[in-house]
Formats: structure tokens, C-alpha cells, sequence
């Protein structure tokens, strides 16, 4: 007989429901996320299906279940009206809802990633906190600079980028009044040292794109160079998972929001419900294909005139989205997809 658990998961602890085929709790109670906790709570019972939210860390809990049940689940939180609208909420109903919820198969399921793939995920993003991290430090440099005397002032204001080696040597020669001058030589400290493990991210993230065909594909696209090519295939995984390139679209946050009421409907802005890393990547990807030459180029200045930057970056990410669609379902490069495009209709259509 088939046993039925839902786990509401924290980051110490988690409260588990396990429930029959007749939705019947069995048994409930918080356990340590510890292995030996879930051995003990599963031990006298074979056939067990899981579930939990995504949310933080939800890989931990999936790695505690592994071997313990036959099956996990991952379940949208955002769709998951039945907890998100519960007046009563606590742990313990959460996790007899899930329970509950999977035993009806009624599970609004998130994708549940391979280790393989959220290992990628780990290295590209701790990336985009490096960088993230070293433009604040480098603002605060900046910052810095600028409330010094005029010459300091002027002197800086003849490097292009304060960050070039011969800049650098500049500032580490300044002799600024404290505390500025201790603070400027940390900052430098910490910037260096940021710039350093974004370089060793880059060779790491360069061995993904070495390794993986379709990153090479999408960079063939104006825009996509090697860290937006293998951002967008990872966040995608499977292009399978996706019918159409609408569908891919809505996954990446880049269709309009749509009211309707008394026979009437309205389009507003992109919902922003999405993988928030994938419309990052596209709209990004958009302003480097902007300048490229291209019909990418052309589109983008069209919208650019009717509707302002803004909009002509999200429409032309949206576009984007549709190409590397297209790449990853026919496995060709942007080249032959746009002569295949270009093509009389009647010929495309017959292939």
C-alpha cells in the first residue's frame, strides 16, 4: 500500500505527515534534518511518495529522502492555493495538506533539477555575486576619490577606467588623510581579490561551455557570449520541458500580464513570475545583440523608436527567447535557423 508524505521543510527542522491511501493521517512529527531522523520516522514502511515546496535549500531535503522513498515531488508555493490561502496556518496543516494534495495528485509541480544541474547553477551564480560585489566595492572607491581635493580629483579623471593596472598603481600610491587612506587601500585589497575569483569562475564556466553543445550553439546567437550562453542551457536544462517557445517564454518571466473582465482584456507589464535568472540573461543578451548588425538590430530599433529602450529590451529578449528555442529543438546554429527562416514559406513549412 501506497503511504503518502508531505514535508514542510525549515531550515533546521521539518514537519512531516505521513498519510494512507484512504487520506488517513498515520503518523506526523518534527524531525532534525538529519538522515537518521527520516530513517527512524520512514523505517516500517517501503512504498512512500514525498513531497515539499521549493523554496531555499530544497536540495538538502531531497538528498535526506533519497533512498527512503520511491518518489519526490517538488510543489509550486505560488500555486499551492491551498496552503497560500489558508486563514489557519501552521507547519503541521502545511504538511498535511501537501500529503493530502499528493495522494489527490493535485501537485502543481516545480522542476526538480539534477545534482549535475544545480551544481552549474552554484558556480554561475556565485559569479554574478562576485561581480555583483566588486561594482559596490568599486562604487565605494569611486566614492572615495571624489570627496578628495581638486588635483586628486583631476588626476583620476584622466584614466578612462580606475581599474587598468596603471590605475591601480595610482591609487595604491596616493597619500590620502585617514581614515580615507586605509579605507581606499582595504577597498583595493578587496576588489583585487574579487577580480580574482571572477577569473577563476570565468575558467570554470569556460570547461561548462567546452563541454556542452548546445552552449556553443546558443553563442552563435549576436549577444550571447560564453557566460549567457551556458546561464540560459542550464536554467533551460531540457528544452523538452517546453512545447512551445510561448511556453518557454512564460517559464522566463517575458509575457505580458493579461486582465479580463466583462469581455474585455488587457495586456500590461511582464508578470515577473518566472526563472528570474533566465529573463535576466535575455534582456541582458538584448542589449548586446542592440549592437550587433543584424535583423536582431533592426527589430530592436524599431520598437526602441515606437515605444523607448525599456520596452525594446524586454521585446527583444522575448525574441531572443523564441530563437534559442528554436536552436535547441532543430540543434542549429543561429545562422542556419535565420536562413531557414528567410526561406519562402512554402519551403519552410515542408522542411
Amino acid at each position: 500500500m501506497t503511504m503518502y508524505l508531505g514535508v514542510d521543510y525549515a531550515k533546521k527542522f521539518s514537519v512531516t505527515t505521513l498519510i494512507s491511501e484512504s487520506g488517513e493521517v498515520i503518523k506526523q512529527g518534527k524531525l532534525r534534518n538529519e538522515r537518521t531522523e527520516f530513517e527512524h520516522f520512514l523505517c516500517s514502511y517501503c512504498e512512500v511518495k514525498a513531497v515539499l515546496e521549493a523554496g531555499r535549500n530544497w536540495r538538502v531535503c531531497v538528498d535526506l529522502l533519497e533512498g527512503l522513498v520511491e518518489e519526490v515531488q517538488l510543489a509550486h508555493p505560488l500555486k499551492v492555493k491551498a496552503i497560500a490561502e489558508a486563514k489557519i496556518k501552521t507547519d503541521s496543516i502545511d504538511s498535511a495538506t501537501l500529503a493530502q494534495l499528493l495522494r489527490a495528485d493535485l501537485i502543481p509541480q516545480a522542476y526538480l533539477r539534477s545534482r549535475a544541474s544545480s551544481d552549474r547553477q552554484k558556480i554561475l551564480r556565485s559569479r554574478c555575486f562576485y561581480v555583483r560585489m566588486r561594482t559596490r566595492v568599486a562604487n565605494r572607491i569611486h566614492h572615495i576619490i571624489d570627496g578628495q581635493q581638486e588635483h586628486i580629483r583631476q588626476a583620476a579623471s584622466t584614466f578612462r577606467d580606475l581599474f587598468t593596472k596603471k590605475a591601480r598603481r595610482w591609487l595604491r600610491q596616493l597619500q590620502l588623510q585617514q581614515p580615507d587612506g586605509e579605507i581606499l587601500k582595504r577597498l583595493l585589497d578587496y576588489e583585487e581579490y574579487l577580480s580574482e575569483r571572477i577569473t577563476e569562475s570565468d575558467l570554470a564556466i569556460g570547461k561548462l561551455f567546452e563541454q556542452d553543445i548546445n552552449c556553443q550553439l546558443i553563442s552563435s546567437i549576436p549577444g550571447f557570449g560564453k557566460f549567457l550562453s551556458v546561464l540560459t542551457v542550464v536554467e533551460i536544462e531540457q528544452i523538452q520541458r517546453f512545447r512551445t517557445a510561448d511556453h518557454l517564454a512564460s517559464y522566463a518571466g517575458l509575457v505580458p500580464s493579461t486582465y479580463s473582465s466583462g469581455g474585455k482584456t488587457w495586456h500590461g507589464k511582464i508578470h515577473k513570475q518566472g526563472n528570474s535568472w533566465l529573463r535576466w540573461a535575455f534582456v541582458e543578451a538584448a542589449i548586446h545583440t542592440a549592437a550587433c548588425p543584424g535583423q536582431l538590430r533592426y527589430f530592436y530599433l524599431r520598437i526602441k523608436r515606437r515605444k523607448g529602450t525599456k520596452t525594446a529590451r524586454v521585446a527583444t529578449g522575448r525574441k531572443l527567447c523564441s530563437v534559442v528555442f528554436r536552436i535547441l529543438k532543430d540543434q542549429k546554429p543561429y545562422q542556419a535557423i535565420m536562413d531557414l527562416r528567410s526561406r519562402p514559406r512554402s519551403v519552410y513549412s515542408s522542411g
